[in-house]
């Protein structure tokens, strides 16, 4: 009797462990299911700040169109190149084009939906309204110039603005009407209200020294009847010392520095320079590939060292990836259709569910084990 007693017993025993391996199989496949439910079906949805972002886009594109209008008014014609026939694409050279630029980023920066990847950024950053930053840029791009004004006024934020004149290929190259001109005329017409504090020639020494002399001469004399204060310094460090000066006496407590295009002031010189910033970058990053040379700095290191957050509107392609802005499509997105606008939601019923459904299997396996001590 002992014997036939202790073989149940046994055979019990044998039980328990196949029983709880089918327990812990049956709650990891119901995990796996409830995981892969959940990541398969993500659903986009409106940021916080998206009305911002329509309001910016919305205004950049308005800014553009008036820059259209103005051009057929001057009788600018527009280059083969600007497949939209937007305006907004210079030729492929003037006496004030700088460097050379890749069409199919020009023709992807027309899109309006830049002024709410700025606001993106700005919120990624942490800004709120009121808060100082400073805008250096070229006329190599001047839908993205646009669009950062629109963004700074939408966002209601407190600007020093540089800009210079020279321009890369397809750029705002026309010596007649530059993108400084553009500036002042959209500012003027009470389109945007964010003017442009200073203005230089740029180029490879920030003093415009590749332009004609009746060229040079033409430019500033509009700039002189602006208003608008012309900075000349072809001494790299002095002219950064200058611009750094100058951007902190009017805004002590800058929260930003934004660049766009590939400005000398704002990347710096040589084997220093800032060409693999893309986007935002924070404080935080660390340039360990190569030894920087302070005195070769430009403003994007120079401010990243003060522990300011720096935007750099370059490397449009990577950008436009991002933030997934189509890259040169042959015909203009609708505005507000990029992910910019965009945060992804999962689905928590599915997570709760299975969550419910892994306390019961939990539970009925305590009421197992009671059972099971009650018999024994």
């Amino acid at each position: 009797m002992k014997a036939k007693q202790i073989g149940l017993i046994r055979n019990k025993n044998k039980k328990d462990p196949l029983f709880i391996s089918y327990l812990i199989l049956i709650w990891a496949l119901l995990m796996i299911v409830a995981l892969l439910v959940t990541l398969l079906t993500p659903k986009k949805v409106e940021n916080r700040y998206y009305e911002e972002q329509i309001a910016s886009a919305t205004l950049a594109k308005t800014a553009m169109e008036k820059i259209k209008e103005r051009k057929i008014e001057l009788g600018i014609s527009f280059p083969k190149e600007d497949a939209y026939q937007s305006g907004m694409i210079g030729e492929w050279f003037s006496d004030i084009t700088t460097t050379s630029g890749m069409i199919g980023a020009k023709r992807t920066a027309i899109n309006p939906d830049f002024a709410a990847v700025y606001i993106d950024m700005f919120r990624e950053a942490g800004l709120k309204k009121g808060d100082e930053v400073a805008l250096v840029m070229s006329s190599s791009f001047p839908t993205l110039n646009i669009s950062a004004l629109a963004a700074i006024q939408v966002y209601e934020l407190d600007a020093c603005v540089m800009a210079s004149i020279g321009s890369s290929t397809y750029g705002a190259n026309n010596v007649d009407f530059t993108f400084f001109d553009m500036a002042e005329y959209l500012y003027n017409e009470g389109i945007l209200t964010t003017r442009i504090d200073y203005v230089s020639f740029g180029g490879a020494n920030d003093d415009g020294y590749e332009f004609p002399e009746e060229v040079r001469n033409s430019i500033l004399d509009r700039i002189n009847k602006s208003g608008v204060e012309f900075l000349c310094e072809s001494d790299f460090e002095k002219n950064i010392k200058m611009r750094t000066d100058l951007i902190l006496n009017e805004c002590p407590d800058i929260k930003m520095l934004i660049s766009v295009g590939g400005t000398l002031v704002a990347m710096g010189e040589g084997d220093t320079g800032s060409t693999l910033y893309r986007g935002l970058v924070q404080p935080t990053y660390l340039r360990t590939n190569k030894k920087v040379n302070d005195s070769k700095y430009g403003l994007l290191d120079t401010f990243l060292n003060r522990g300011i957050p720096v935007v750099q509107m370059l490397n449009i392609k990577g950008i436009a990836l991002d933030y997934g802005v189509s890259y040169d499509p042959d015909v203009m997105p609708q505005i507000g259709t990029c992910d910019a606008y965009y945060e992804v939601s999962y689905n928590i019923v599915i997570p709760i569910i299975s969550i419910c459904l892994s306390l019961g299997l939990l539970a009925a396996y305590f009421v197992y084990q009671k059972k099971k001590i009650k018999g024994e």
